[in-house]
């Protein structure tokens, strides 16, 4: 999937044979939303990283081997941080809304729209986590040494920077 900026400023992908075009959000509503998903994704997250890299991750020392119970240990703690009216009120926000089109008309109805479409919906929500947050994870992961390049075509850089 290749995300791209179209003509009209928004970020377009072609998504299981339908075109998606996202509205980049800006700073206050991204960095509100990106804290929400920090609250459920945190404390897993940093247990990853801890269960793969032997000390620092920059070092890029990858652990021989990861303790057999760590992987069990970070699905509890996603499990534990996850409440379901937050997470429902997220992928609401990321597949549909009036900042989400799906061939030039707004997804204003969730439920109906991706009624029968789960994998889909999953489909779409990874388009819009890539258009909202691709160049900030990507520059994240750059920051302790990991290289990830965003799956899109978006410039990154400080010459570069989208509102």
């Amino acid at each position: 999937m290749t995300v791209e900026k179209n003509e009209a400023g928004l970020y377009q992908a072609e998504i299981d044979g339908s075109m998606y075009e996202f509205q980049k959000w800006g700073a206050e509503e991204a960095t509100a939303t990106l804290l929400k998903m920090t609250k459920i994704a945190g404390k897993p997250l940093g247990m990853a990283v801890a269960a793969i890299f032997d000390g620092d991750p920059r070092e890029k020392k990858l652990k021989k081997q990861v303790p057999p119970d760590m992987i069990a240990q970070i699905f509890d703690a996603f499990s534990e941080s996850m409440d379901e009216g937050v997470c429902m009120t997220l992928i609401k926000k990321f597949t549909s809304g009036g900042k989400v089109f799906c061939e030039g008309a707004p997804v204003k109805s969730f439920d109906q729209h991706y009624a029968d479409k789960l994998l889909h919906m999953f489909n779409v929500l990874r388009a819009a986590l890539e258009v909202q947050y691709g160049n900030f994870f990507a520059g994240l992961l750059g920051g302790v040494g990991l290289n990830r390049q965003p799956s899109s075509k978006m410039k990154t850089g400080p010459a570069n920077r989208e509102a």
